[in-house]
């Protein structure tokens, strides 16, 4: 993630039709929770509540700005259908959300162990 005058650029999936859907979501009030592996982190630093992040669209184009309200770390098991619901795509139980989920990180091994920012 780089930044635009101090603040982060978000760019959630990747571009194409699952970005233009998490965009819909997001710009509709929908989506208003996210999550992301721990692990790819790296050494970037982890969101931090009260900071803004300039919502970026397919073409690269800005079109919000977010601002974040909380942010935990919880086991990939751990993660209820409340939050599932709240990403707003439409999980209609846990079980779908860890299922798509597992899918888009399937770089990296994945375990209920494992640590999700949410």
């Amino acid at each position: 993630m780089t930044e635009f005058n101090g603040f982060a650029l978000g760019e959630y999936g990747l571009p194409g039709p699952l970005r233009d859907e998490l965009v819909a979501a997001i710009l509709a009030g929908a989506k208003t929770a996210t999550s992301s592996l721990y692990a790819a982190y790296g050494d970037e630093p982890l969101p931090r509540v009260g900071e803004g992040e300039i919502l970026l669209d397919s073409a690269g184009a800005p079109v919000a700005v977010l601002r974040t309200t909380d942010v935990e770390l919880r086991a990939f098991g751990d993660i209820d259908a409340d939050f599932a619901r709240a990403e707003g795509e439409g999980f209609t139980d846990v079980a779908a959300w860890r299922a798509a989920h597992a899918d888009f990180w399937g770089e990296h091994p994945l375990s209920d162990a494992s640590l999700v920012v949410a």
